[in-house]
């Protein structure tokens, strides 16, 4: 299966969610997506890509440096409008924390960096802490495949939100 996900036609959920709340302060989640995506689009012409994105967030794409994110594009008002456009891809990824809509009938595929707020809740409020906890879990459990950056995070995945090894791939 994981085979053929490299071979499918993707799309990125691009919107960046309704805010950029889940970086951190230097933004180094959007601009660790932006390299992939950048990276994808200059190098991959054997795969289409299917950028969804919202109006505040055109400036941020065009921080790619190539308009090939646009062929496809699809913008949004509501992160719920993908379903209507899943006859288009075949795999769906989401860069920044959360699996949004969900569950959908294609193999999904997230990035979680951490979960900081597990072992230092004292730098979250209370409904931060509780946000946490009741979507980065749900959707690390019902994504296909779950990308972070080091094997601490992975184990600390593996522990606390109570994953499969092979589920959660280190990408570093």
């Amino acid at each position: 299966r994981d085979a053929q996900l490299l071979e499918m036609r993707r799309a990125f959920e691009g919107g960046f969610h309704e805010t950029l709340s889940a970086l951190g302060p230097d933004g180094s989640a959007l601009e660790e997506s932006l390299a992939l995506f950048r990276e994808l689009l200059e190098k991959d012409a054997d795969n289409d890509y299917v950028f969804f994105w919202f109006p505040h967030n055109a400036d941020e794409l065009d921080k790619l440096g190539t308009d090939r994110w646009k062929e496809r594009a699809i913008q949004l008002q509501d992160q719920r409008e993908v379903r209507a456009h899943l006859d288009k891809i075949d795999l769906y990824f989401c860069p920044f924390s959360v699996l949004y809509p969900r569950p959908l009938p294609i193999p999904t595929v997230m990035t979680l960096v951490d979960i900081q707020e597990v072992y230092y809740p004292e730098f979250f409020t209370l409904e931060d802490r509780y946000n946490r906890d009741l979507y980065f879990a749900s959707s690390t459990r019902i994504a296909d495949r779950v990308l972070t950056i080091s094997e601490f995070s992975k184990q600390s995945l593996l522990q606390h939100h109570h994953l499969s090894s092979e589920k959660v791939i280190v990408a570093y």
